[in-house]
């Protein structure tokens, strides 16, 4: 008797703890979620700023090849967004061209004639500084998402959550809720004042240095 009721009592720890693992692991799936919706709203709110600024550029320009190559990136990068935080895939792609719009932009910057002249409007400068802002939010919201994601990995591939995972489901980062989409709304609608002043000492800034 004493060795089944040690037996019962061993089996009733494993499932609970199991359960905890479970639980703090679901937890670990909402915070790459929103890890990941941060990343989501600051790309958004850049290109809800590339609109004007290309406007902007082009009404000072003609035949520029570094606007080119941005109003290009731009418009391919708007063909959408991931429809499910949790494919890598899906992900994969749509920073891929979040990313080419960082590179035409850098170009933009380096460049020795384009730039200075472009800057030297008053709109033109203000609209470019607060993208400065948002590319270091971009950077920071990547570097905690790319964070969460492997602390999250870890422990999935740990021993602990292997055991856990035998009679629990395949645990996937979920699927945001509504409330969640509604936060990444809010963001992206209030956008950024253009009208503020933004100290011009971030990666675009850097690079025309």
């Amino acid at each position: 008797m004493n060795k089944w009721y040690i037996a019962l009592l061993a089996m009733v720890a494993f499932f609970t703890v199991s359960a905890g693992m479970l639980d703090n692991l679901n937890k670990d799936d909402d915070a790459v979620v929103k890890a990941w919706l941060r990343v989501e709203a600051a790309y958004l709110q850049r290109l809800a700023l590339l609109g004007p600024y290309l406007q902007k550029a082009s009404s000072q320009v003609d035949n520029s090849a570094e606007l080119a190559a941005l109003a290009q990136s731009f418009s391919s990068a708007t063909s959408g967004t991931p429809n499910n935080p949790s494919d890598l895939k899906e992900i994969a792609v749509f920073k891929e061209k979040q990313e080419a719009v960082t590179a035409a932009l850098a170009k933009l910057v380096v460049s020795q004639d384009l730039y200075p002249r472009l800057m030297k409007d008053p709109e033109f400068r203000t609209i470019h500084n607060s993208l400065d802002s948002i590319e270091n939010r971009i950077s920071s919201a990547n570097e905690d998402y790319t964070r969460t994601l492997h602390e999250h990995a870890v422990k999935k591939q740990s021993l602990i959550y292997r055991v856990a995972d035998l009679w629990g489901p395949d645990v996937m980062p979920s699927q945001p809720s509504s409330q969640q989409k509604a936060k990444v709304a809010v963001v992206v609608n209030r956008g950024v004042h253009i009208g503020s002043a933004i100290p011009q000492c971030n990666q675009l800034t850097i690079a025309s240095n």
